[in-house]
């Protein structure tokens, strides 16, 4: 007997007003949520500055929501980059954006390749797995900045994270890596205006971005769905006033936190036994390796070979790209 689907979402292709009013009802608040965590005058930026330097992972690949439970599918997301277009702006920093890109891909069929060669012929993905650290990016160049020919700049810094791990006292994680604070004082060394987005999941340590000399104005505005990018551009150019506060205290290093030694897998967790080894529970779906490449990075799980059985179970192995 064929099992009969109910779908709450709708699956027209024409977008309703229900969907129209929500979308800019949504928009509004997340500009209103924003955080302005400093601004020495670079905000709002005059929509005269027709162009605008982006940098930062979430410049073309603005994180919308968390991952597993947090990823949603949607109709369409705007991105930083898009935005600023949609708003008048030139992005010219393209082809920074392009190699960026260019490299992603080529970090993503090197992983591939590599887990077609150890799994044979299918793949499986693992749910509830764990959310890697931020790779590292393309550097800057003399030439970027040369090109961009402005004296603004944008930098949007991103983290992701969802069920099925805790975050780490890690660069690329709560801590900023080398090459991010090293872009981004570079930035803020030559452009006028330096502009820090965090496109992030929770908090940061502080220290590893405030101290960094030349950046002008710091955004924190998490991850604000669909009309995230759009949004963000509301509280650049001043269509939105940026009135949210932190919904908890950012310690300037992880360490200032009075659980960091004891909170987490990543540390020796004492609480609760039960609760430590039920955290390690993984949902495992085979799927064509074929179907992988239509799946949104932003789900942010883990790919593994298709050597599921009692044995793997129970070593657990973690494998990320």
């Amino acid at each position: 007997m064929k099992r009969k689907y109910t779908y709450r979402s709708t699956t027209s292709p024409e977008i309703s007003a229900r969907e129209k009013e929500h979308f800019e009802r949504t928009r509004a608040l997340a500009g209103d949520c924003t955080v302005l965590l400093r601004n020495d005058g670079a905000l709002p930026i005059p929509c005269a500055e027709q162009k605008i330097a982006l940098y930062g992972e979430g410049g073309r690949n603005t994180v919308r929501g968390g991952t597993g439970s947090g990823m949603t599918y949607a109709r369409h997301d705007y991105s930083e980059e898009e935005a600023l277009e949609t708003a008048g702006f030139t992005v010219t920093t393209k082809a920074w954006l392009d190699r960026q890109d260019a490299r992603r891909k080529q970090e993503f069929d090197d992983f591939m390749e590599r887990m077609r060669q150890e799994a044979g012929a299918g793949l499986e993905l693992m749910l509830m797995g764990g959310t890697p650290p931020a790779k590292e990016a393309e550097p800057v160049t003399d030439q970027d900045i040369a090109d961009s020919d402005t004296d603004t700049a944008v930098f949007v810094l991103v983290r992701n994270a969802g069920e099925g791990d805790d975050r780490k006292d890690v660069p690329g994680d709560v801590r900023l890596m080398d090459s991010e604070k090293a872009d981004i004082a570079r930035i803020g060394d030559v452009y006028a205006k330096t502009i820090l987005v965090l496109n992030v999941c929770g908090p940061v340590a502080v220290d590893e971005f405030a101290s960094i000399p030349g950046v002008n104005a710091i955004l924190y505005v998490g991850q604000q769905g669909t009309p995230g990018g759009l949004s963000i551009v509301d509280v650049l150019t001043g269509r939105q006033t940026p009135s949210g506060k932190l919904a908890s205290t950012w310690p300037k290093v992880y360490t200032d936190c009075g659980s960091a030694k004891n909170f987490g897998l990543q540390n020796d967790y004492m609480d609760d036994v039960f609760m430590k080894k039920a955290s390690t529970s993984v949902i495992v779906i085979s799927i064509p390796s074929a179907s992988l490449r239509a799946m949104p990075s932003a789900m942010g799980c883990l790919i593994r070979p298709s050597l599921w059985n009692a044995k793997a179970s129970k070593r657990m192995l973690h494998r990320s790209p």
